[in-house]
């Protein structure tokens, strides 16, 4: 019998079960509420040297941080879909004297923003516990790598960062460093372009380390450019302007055949084993300026090159200049512009203004514990067709530094000195809606400002 009322009791309860379920009661089951607390990652300032070497930095990402911090616990807008970004920089405990890092160590850092620059998440640590050489940070145009740049007397030191994994590796690998200097992306993203010693120019590949060369001033029998190559850019269909600098500075620039716009019959044949190498020929090297050059960047469409020139003769003939890719029209926009420090100047992703470290017109007389760098600078921004120039903050301040475009150029970020430590700031390009990026209280330099998702190598 007990058996019997057992399964009388099963059979019922799968009867009331099943009616529950066709009649959708709210009754039958029970309802839990969709939960609405945002819960976000602690804000902590990083300590670069904890005191015992025993305990690893606090914000050094271990198995477990990175899994908490690297994805934003902050619901992502739908318009964010469009134009996530990722603004990298480089955070070092205390500066020198000049605005680099006292321990030349530093690590990069990553925040997500959202299209309007505030972050999704507080900053955090890229690569990892053990600090990077300290450098500028070179984004390629697809942004899927992000070259590190530390300056050294035997040549450059070039690490290539993928942003999206905080992956590093040295450019060229193991081998002996070429005493190579970095003078900045191919527009294809997979080269750079070096000088090495032996006043050589090379265009590297990043993934297997090949190059050609294309000038190479050891070999030079008639000696024509005593003196040394100080700064160039590649453009999309291999042609380069450079600056040389020997018993008089000057512009030069030198096509090859990879050029499908430039016709054979335009190129010096390869009659030298000068200007010929890696199974291609390329044009002799054709004056194009009796000056100087820095700091060379492209246009995002490959037809202008801004650079800070200089013309020895004449004071007056120096600053910001642009000219056509091929080297016609070289106009001189602003006597402003602060020298070819590094991140001097970057374009708009449209191209129609240029961002630049300039002088600031009324100088800061107060620049006491204020890196070199960083006295009496400001940035300013400046219409590339009409020449119209105006500062980006407008209150009078200084110390303003390394601006970079957000992607759909809305935006610019910059590192500053304003609130006592260098810290990185957003502002929009009409200069509103100014706000503090960092605050990490040590030193933050470099910022460049990429959009996500990143094409991977």
């Amino acid at each position: 019998m007990s058996g019997r009322r057992t399964t009388s009791q099963i059979v019922m309860r799968w009867l009331m079960l099943t009616v529950c379920v066709l009649l959708s009661s709210v009754a039958c089951l029970p309802q839990v509420e969709p939960s609405t607390e945002q819960v976000l990652p602690p804000t902590r300032t990083p300590t670069l040297h904890p005191s015992s070497s025993d305990d690893p930095p606090l914000d050094a990402p271990t198995e477990a941080s990175v899994v908490a911090t690297s994805v934003p616990t902050t619901p992502i807008e739908p318009s964010l879909a469009s134009m996530p970004g990722q603004i990298l920089y480089m955070l070092a405990e205390t500066s020198d004297d000049y605005g680099g890092s006292e321990t030349d160590e530093g690590y990069v850092y990553s925040v997500a923003v959202n299209d309007r620059g505030a972050p999704l998440h507080p900053p955090m640590p890229l690569t990892g516990p053990d600090p990077n050489r300290w450098g500028q940070l070179y984004p390629a145009p697809d942004g899927s790598l992000v070259a590190l740049v530390d300056p050294d007397f035997n040549g450059d030191l070039i690490y290539l960062l993928n942003p999206l994994t905080g992956g590093i590796q040295r450019l060229f690998g193991d081998s002996p460093n070429p005493g190579a200097r970095f003078f900045g992306w191919h527009p294809d993203s997979r080269q750079v372009l070096l000088w090495t010693i032996g006043n050589s120019l090379r265009l590297a590949d990043v993934a297997s380390g090949q190059y050609i060369t294309y000038i190479d001033d050891t070999n030079d029998m008639n000696n024509s450019f005593l003196g040394g190559i100080h700064a160039g850019v590649v453009a999309a269909n291999g042609q380069i302007i450079y600056s040389h600098r020997g018993i008089e500075p000057s512009l030069w620039m030198i096509r090859n055949s990879f050029d499908e716009r430039t016709p054979p019959t335009e190129l010096s044949p390869c009659n030298s084993a000068v200007w010929q190498s890696g199974g291609f020929c390329v044009s002799e090297p054709q004056l194009l300026y009796k000056l100087a050059g820095a700091a060379f960047t492209l246009s995002p469409d490959g037809q202008k090159v801004a650079f800070y020139g200089v013309e020895e003769s004449s004071v007056e003939n120096r600053g910001l200049m642009v000219m056509n890719a091929n080297g016609s029209d070289l106009q001189l926009l602003s006597h402003n512009m602060s020298g070819s420090y590094p991140a001097s100047l970057v374009w708009s992703p449209d191209g129609r203004t240029i961002a630049f470290r300039a002088d600031a017109q009324t100088p800061d007389t107060d620049v006491n514990d204020v890196p070199v760098d960083f006295q009496n600078m400001t940035i300013h921004l400046i219409d590339v067709a009409t020449g119209e120039e105006r500062p980006l903050l407008t209150d009078g301040s200084t110390g303003h530094i390394d601006p970079t475009w957000s992607p759909d150029g809305s935006q610019i970020a910059f590192a500053s000195m304003r609130s006592g430590h260098s810290e990185i700031w957003v502002v929009n390009a009409d200069g509103t809606n100014l706000q503090q990026l960092t605050h990490h209280g040590q030193f933050a330099r470099y910022p460049v400002w990429l959009k996500l998702p990143n094409p991977q190598p």
